[in-house]
C-alpha cells in the first residue's frame, strides 16, 4: 500500500477484503476512487449515521 497504515488518523475509513483463509487484507484504491467513496458515504451518513462496533477489533499483523 502506498499509505502506511500507521498514517491513518482516528475516524478515517479503511476498506478491507476477506481472504479465503478468513484473514483480512487492506484494499488499495486510487485518490479519485477515494473521493467518490467519501462523497457516497457522506451522503449515507447524513440521514442515517454509521455506527462503529467497538466490541469488534481487527488487529493488524505487519
Amino acid at each position: 500500500m502506498k499509505q502506511n497504515l500507521d498514517d491513518l488518523q482516528s475516524g478515517q475509513i479503511m476498506l478491507v477484503v476477506k481472504n479465503d483463509d478468513g484473514s483480512f487484507s487492506p484494499l488499495g484504491i486510487s485518490p479519485s476512487q477515494a473521493a467518490i467513496l467519501n462523497r457516497l458515504l457522506g451522503s449515507f451518513s447524513g440521514s442515517e449515521p454509521f455506527v462503529v462496533n467497538r466490541e469488534v477489533k481487527l488487529v493488524i499483523d505487519k
